[in-house]
This record gives C-alpha cells, structure tokens and sequence, in this order.
C-alpha cells in the first residue's frame, strides 16, 4: 500500500522516473508499470539491479524496463563480492545491446561523505565506468547526508569529463593508426548489430536500428558537428547513442517531459523546440535556430538529422538526411 501511495504521489507531483527495487523478473518491472498506468502516469522505469535473481534475468529485465541501475550496494551482500566488477560490465554490456540507459550507482565517492577529497581508488572507478559505457553515474548518500555534497558532484563532473576526453583521443588516435578506420567503432558497429532488443525481431524495429548505426557511420566518414534525432519518446536517441558516436546527439521534440527524459541517454543534448514538426522544411529551419544558439554547430556545419517520414503518421526513424548548416 505504501508503495501504491508512492505512485499515485510520484504521478501528481510529475516525476520523471520511478526506480522499481529488488526486480527479479521482467513481470516485477510490468506489474510496477501497471501501477503507474493506473495512477494516470506515463512515467518511465528504473529497475534496481540488486538481486542474484535479477542477474540470471537479466536480458528480460533490462529489455523490460526503460534504464536500468547497477546497485553495487545491495548486490554486493547478495552476490559473491568479487563477481561485483563482472556483473557491473554485463550489466552495462546488457544495456548496450538492447539500447536501454545504465546507470552505475552505490559508493562512487563514499569518502567525500566525510573528507572534501576522494580517494585515488574512487577516482578510477569512476573513470572505469566511464570507459565501460555506463551512461549515467549516480551519488546517494555523498549528496543524500554527506558533509561535501557540491564538491562531491563536481568532483565526478571532473573525473567524468577527462576520462572522456582520453577517450574521444584514444579513438581519434586509432582512426590515424588504421588510416582513418575506427577499428574499435567497427567492432562495436558487429557486436551491436549481433544482439537487439527482444522487439526487434520485425522489420519496422529493424529499419530505425539500421538507420541509428547509419547516421553513426555517416557523421564519422563526413565529420559532422552534430547527429539530429527528432523523437516523441526518445526511442531513436537511445539507438543512436548505443554506437557511441563521437558526436553530440541533438534529440528535437516538442513533448517537455521527453526533453528532460533523454537527459539520462548517453550523449544526449535535448532540444525543446516549438516549431510545426509537421513538414520537414519547418523541421530543418527550426533544428537550425536552435542548435546556433546552443553553439552546438556553426553556419557551415554539416549535422546528420534523423526522423520518420511522412511526419504526420509519427512513424518509427526511416529517413536520414545530412544538411549543411545555413545560419541567419
């Protein structure tokens, strides 16, 4: 009951995400669905990722919910603690195979609970998340009750920013080694293409995964400044930004609460935009405005737009198109 009381206060308050605790099933993850639905939301799904159960359904449960969270903490009591690091990277793997968020949680900077400075050892395990693939870290009780809230978030802000900036080098790096081949992109271009999503099994789910590593590819081979996903849900940006592209993904929608939903996705930057997204010049004119003022591409640019055609059916990403920023 509690719990029921939770939802229905979660719905009208407008909250972005519920965080389902101790799933062991795709059912658990569905049955916290249903209540949500019947409290009228349309909330998305976090499930806690803390259970042995959870481990051996894994696949199903991250296919089910909309992110999934590796809860180091609970899962630590409940698993052997030196199998913790491997299931946090099958976890992360598991989330990018099937385009779902994972956030990686629980003791990421535990001494700044009471020093203002991390250890050595947190600093690298932050950084390893970052180098696995995780799209969001989280902190709990350094900001929850801890004594350094602020510095504890701008010490991962930090940590967070230079292990991707080695990474955006390394890659750069690998690209001249192989003579302008990405090596590691196209293995994770087979790896990804391998395993999908449960629903991917029809050809309307297959075309926007096809188009998603397309676009990837495309923005890699013609430099482009940005990828361009129009979205009402964000399902394109979470295909795009399991391939990791070294581009910001720009995720155009008119929907508010999908703006501040795709924020948890990997690289994303949303883009609340106002215009008629009824017919594709209006899409491109107003795609434009926005990305100047954010400084996200320069008059010149080229940027990579994604988005469903014809545009007034809302049909799954079937079209890319790249365009050559104009300006004013």
């Amino acid at each position: 009951d509690k719990d029921r009381g939770d939802i229905r206060l979660g719905v009208a308050e407008g909250v972005d995400y519920f965080a389902a605790s101790y799933v062991g099933s795709a059912a658990d993850v569905e049955a916290v669905r249903q209540e949500v639905h019947r409290a009228g939301g349309d909330q998305l799904l976090v499930a806690k990722l803390e259970r042995a159960l959870a481990v051996d359904h894994l696949d199903e449960i991250v296919a089910a919910a909309d992110a999934s969270m590796v809860a180091r903490g609970d899962l630590g009591v409940e698993v052997p603690l030196d199998t913790v690091p491997v299931l946090q990277k099958r976890i992360v793997d598991a989330g990018r195979r099937l385009s779902k968020p994972i956030i990686v949680a629980t003791q990421m900077l535990e001494s700044m609970m009471e020093h203002p400075r991390p250890s050595r050892a947190e600093s690298s395990d932050i950084a390893n998340a970052v180098f696995e693939g995780a799209d969001a870290l989280m902190l709990s009780g350094e900001t929850a009750a801890g004594h350094y809230p602020v510095q504890a978030v701008d010490t991962m802000v930090r940590i967070i920013e230079q292990a991707e900036a080695y990474e955006a080098g390394r890659h750069q790096t690998l690209r001249k080694v192989a003579g302008g081949v990405d090596r590691a992109a196209l293995e994770l271009f087979r790896a990804a293409i391998d395993v999908a999503s449960q629903d991917t099994d029809s050809m309307a789910a297959e075309i926007p995964d096809a188009v998603a590593e397309a676009a990837v590819i495309t923005a890699r081979r013609l430099s482009v400044r940005c990828i361009v996903a129009f979205s009402q849900s964000g399902f394109t940006a979470r295909l795009v930004a399991r391939f990791r592209p070294s581009n910001p993904i720009a995720v155009c929608t008119n929907n508010l609460e999908t703006a501040r939903r795709v924020q948890l996705i990997w690289g994303t930057r949303p883009l609340l935009v106002s215009e008629n997204l009824e017919h594709h010049g209006h899409l491109v004119q107003g795609v434009e405005r926005h990305l100047l003022a954010r400084s996200l591409v320069e008059p010149g640019d080229r940027i990579v737009i994604l988005v469903g055609d014809p545009i007034e059916d809302r049909p799954l990403t079937n079209l890319m198109r790249v365009h050559e920023v104009a300006g004013n």
